[in-house]
C-alpha cells in the first residue's frame, strides 16, 4: 500500500503480487507491466486492516483521511500476466 507520491514508472518489472495506490498515481504507473483493478470486497478488508495498523503505529493523517473517507480512492495494480493480459511485443524486423 503505498499513501504517497510514486515516481514515474511505477510497477516497472513487476511480475507478482499488488500494488495498492491512489487512483491520482495512474499517470505515473509503467502501463507496460501492470493493469488496474478495482479492489474486491476482500482486497479492501485487507487494506482496510494495514491502513488501521499504520494509522495507530504511526499517527498518519493520510491513513485516517482514507480510512474515513472510503477507500475508493485506491486501485489495486497487478501485473499484465496475472490480470489475463499479454505484454506488448515488439514488432519482428
Amino acid at each position: 500500500v503505498i499513501l504517497g507520491p510514486v515516481s514515474l514508472n511505477a510497477g516497472a518489472g513487476m511480475t507478482g503480487g499488488a500494488l495498492f495506490l491512489r487512483r491520482s498515481e495512474l499517470p505515473s504507473v509503467n502501463a507496460e507491466y501492470v493493469r488496474p483493478t478495482e479492489l474486491d470486497e476482500t482486497e479492501l478488508q485487507s487494506v482496510r486492516a494495514i491502513l488501521e495498523d499504520y494509522r495507530l503505529a504511526t499517527d498518519s493523517q493520510t491513513a485516517a483521511k482514507l480510512l474515513v473517507g472510503g477507500l475508493s480512492e485506491l486501485v489495486k495494480l497487478v501485473p499484465i500476466a496475472k490480470a489475463g493480459v499479454r505484454a506488448p511485443t515488439s514488432p519482428k524486423v
